[in-house]
């Protein structure tokens, strides 16, 4: 399974940083010679018009890779390439090419690739290839098929040019630093695989932001934002996350960024459910708007019910459960260290509330590695969204 992600946006410099690496030598700004086997090949940033980048290659045979992600001439713009084009000819794709190319939702494979390297790409970007290949474990590859298999395999076909995949749930998460800590949405992706679901997750997200901005198309994350809904009408779900004290402070103003952005949703997808990523109550916050974290939780449950139910809307209630951890469970720390973003468990919880609530998945007893408590966890998020 794959998940794609526009997701993880994060917002970068406007212009790339001039980089030095041993095996890359660069001849202008955006176009770079990369080491390879037998020869050097040319690669060459094409700026989109809505700023993002195309990366081209020419030439042919093996693509070196790099020693770490970081030595890749485009790395300072990863973020902005939308699409990656390789001719036919390249036969090996080689290390650490474009794992931080998060807005990267897929690429197609030349049909003269035969190995990718590892961490040759995001866990965010569908690797789609004409027949199988050389790949490291626990990457995925999707294989062409012209008609839809019924071995529940991972395969991809095109419609009108676009790179579809077969049975594929697309999952998509707005939002701010609330979501895209401890990259929440892979974590959702991992519950789903672990599940036996075929489910990709992506994100724009952008620290601070309201859902006022990624409105507006004026905005440059907002403009994104648009581009992302209006060049693709196939997302199954979408995640709406408030600034985190919004629905308490200018509900007026949360109602509006939610109204604009469902009506853009719905004006360019064809099935997409929507929901409602209400956030919690968190002590740094609740000192703000005079409560404590009990009473914070239930003010945004409340706003984000409303509003949920003024425009046929889902909550997905990550607040409730974190408030369930909080009051029955305080030895477990929900909070980073600043009192108010997710720790690592907090991250966890959110995402098991998201895959319960969205996908309908049980996250009891689906280990995931690096969080502690996950069986507390798990069942708070599922007691909260099946009570």
């Amino acid at each position: 399974m794959k998940r794609f992600s526009l997701i993880a946006l994060l917002l970068f410099a406007c212009c790339a940083a001039l980089l030095m690496v041993s095996c890359s030598k660069r001849s202008d700004s955006n176009v770079f010679e990369v080491a390879g086997n037998p020869y050097p090949l040319k690669a060459t940033l094409v700026d989109d018009g809505n700023y993002g980048y195309v990366l081209r290659f020419e030439g042919s045979g093996e693509i070196s890779g790099f020693e770490s992600e970081k030595d890749a001439p485009w790395y300072s713009v990863s973020g902005r390439i939308k699409s990656i084009e390789l001719p036919e000819g390249i036969t090996a794709i080689g290390d650490n090419m474009f794992p931080e190319c998060y807005y990267l939702e897929s690429v197609v494979l030349p049909k003269s690739v035969k190995s990718i390297g590892s961490n040759s790409f995001s866990s965010r970007t569908a690797v789609c290839s004409y027949s199988p290949i050389s790949a490291p474990e626990g990457q995925d590859v999707y294989i062409y098929a012209e008609e839809k298999p019924s071995d529940g395999g991972l395969y991809w076909h095109l419609s009108g040019g676009k790179v579809i995949m077969w049975d594929l749930t697309k999952v998509l998460f707005i939002g701010n630093s609330f979501t895209y800590y401890s990259d929440m949405e892979k974590i959702v992706y991992e519950l789903a695989s672990k599940a036996g679901l075929n489910v990709s997750t992506q994100r724009i997200t952008v620290g601070a932001y309201n859902l006022e901005r990624f409105a507006d198309p004026n905005d440059k994350v907002g403009a994104l934002v648009h581009w992302a809904l209006e060049t693709n009408d196939d997302y199954d779900v979408i995640v709406l996350q408030e600034q985190s004290t919004r629905p308490i402070t200018n509900v007026d103003k949360f109602r509006e960024g939610v109204q604009s952005l469902v009506s853009l949703i719905r004006k360019t997808q064809k099935n997409c459910r929507i929901y409602l990523y209400e956030t919690w109550g968190f002590p740094a916050g609740a000192t703000i708007v005079g409560l404590d974290v009990p009473q914070m939780e239930a003010k945004l449950y409340e706003s984000y019910t409303t509003v949920a139910n003024e425009l046929d809307l889902t909550v997905c209630p990550v607040g409730k459960a974190f408030l369930k951890v909080y009051t029955e469970h305080p030895e477990i720390e929900l909070y980073n260290p600043d009192g108010r973003h997710p720790s690592p468990e907090g991250s966890f919880l959110a995402a098991c509330v998201h895959a319960a609530k969205i996908l309908g998945v049980d996250p009891r007893g689906l280990e995931l590695d690096g969080f502690k408590s996950q069986d507390v966890l798990a069942s708070a998020a599922y007691d909260v969204v099946n009570k």
